[in-house]
């Protein structure tokens, strides 16, 4: 089976401590056909040597990496990143996140098998601290109190709160291209996206952290 595309989005700011464990994460992934578009939002530590060293040891990968010379915020940076971006799918990344061996693998095959009028698929994740340990609470939980989840239609329990991981999302191209870009005049992208969203697509939901 052919492997659909997907554009791994990688945001940064002041992030240093965390950036390699982070992308030695997307290294790991058993999905092989991604692109990788890094944007650093205008650290202000050493993030964007960090960030040039990997590249530089990872050639046969494709990597774009944008480097602000002034803080834009993470909505506009994600619609720069995004127009670059050439992937049926997209994935978005903090670089102060990990994703899981199988997150692309899986996901990308719930998405191929999935109907029209579904935009993404999510699961819960883990909590971790800034060493790397995992909390008791894993992130659904800590926000929101749902003993279980399904797929189906978000919109309602959006409304009343973002209980949705970003890093755990992996979204449709063509989604984005229906309800439209981030809106730049807001200081956090997911929520306010995922309400978009959800007012017109049903949300999968996997029940294991991928």
């Amino acid at each position: 089976m052919d492997q659909p595309l997907v554009s791994i989005l990688c945001g940064c700011y002041n992030q240093s401590k965390f950036i390699l464990e982070s992308l030695v994460s997307i290294n790991n992934q058993t999905y092989k056909n991604y692109e990788i578009i890094i944007w650093d939002d205008a650290s202000t530590d050493n993030s964007v040597n960090i960030i040039e060293n990997w590249i530089a040891k990872n050639t046969d990968k494709a990597i774009t990496f944008i480097k602000h010379e002034k803080n834009v915020g993470i909505c506009k940076s994600l619609n720069e990143c995004f127009n670059v971006s050439k992937g049926k799918y997209i994935q978005m990344l903090a670089l102060d996140d990990v994703l899981l061996p199988h997150k692309l693998e899986k996901h990308v095959e719930m998405l191929e098998n999935s109907s029209k009028k579904d935009a993404l698929v999510f699961s819960d994740a883990y909590l971790i601290d800034d060493s790397s340990t995992s909390y008791q609470n894993n992130f659904i939980s800590f926000h929101y109190h749902y003993l279980s989840l399904k797929s189906g239609n978000y919109f309602d329990k959006l409304v009343r709160r973002n209980f949705i991981p970003a890093m755990s999302v992996l979204l449709k191209r063509e989604v984005i291209g229906d309800v439209g870009y981030w809106d730049e005049n807001l200081n956090f992208e997911d929520h306010d996206m995922w309400l978009r969203i959800a007012k017109k697509y049903d949300f999968l939901f996997d029940e294991k952290i991928s």
